[in-house]
């Protein structure tokens, strides 16, 4: 089964303090999340902001709103510098998700690196080209169009 990659990099007018309190704190994800996915947590993360060992439970409605628990734990954390999510339940055979920060004068770059495959073999692929491609790319294009909304 094919191990897919996506990497996405905007450059927003915020300090890469500012940035990273925004992005370490779990409740923010839903801010970035388009509300077609269904996406809400299960209950209140434990912090504000990430550790590793974080568990976050989720549940996600991706296709045909058919709601599915998303558990994801976070499994490293540099502060300033990346914090990285895994899959340990969800809609996915892997998910591994490194979120990256850098300081560009007063702007921060945040870069995403994203590592996933499709569960269900086959037919995983098969779904992987009618649309969960196109899905995925559209949840970061939504990212993207969120962050100059939010940021400028």
């Amino acid at each position: 089964m094919a191990i897919h990659r996506i990497t996405d990099e905007i450059e927003i007018p915020l300090s890469l303090e500012d940035t990273w309190e925004f992005f370490t704190d779990p409740r923010n994800l839903q801010k970035l999340t388009p509300e077609d996915m269904g996406f809400r947590h299960v209950y209140e993360p434990d912090r504000p902001q990430v550790y590793p060992g974080m568990y976050l439970v989720y549940k996600v409605a991706p296709i045909a709103g058919i709601p599915l628990t998303w558990i994801t734990e976070i499994t490293e954390v540099k502060p300033m510098e990346r914090f990285v999510d895994d899959q340990i339940q969800g809609p996915f055979g892997r998910w591994h998700h490194i979120h990256e920060f850098e300081a560009k004068g007063a702007h921060t770059v945040v870069r995403d690196i994203l590592y996933y495959q499709m569960p269900f073999g086959i037919f995983g692929s098969i779904a992987h080209g009618l649309f969960a491609k196109k899905q995925i790319h559209g949840i970061f294009d939504f990212r993207r169009t969120r962050m100059k909304e939010l940021f400028g």
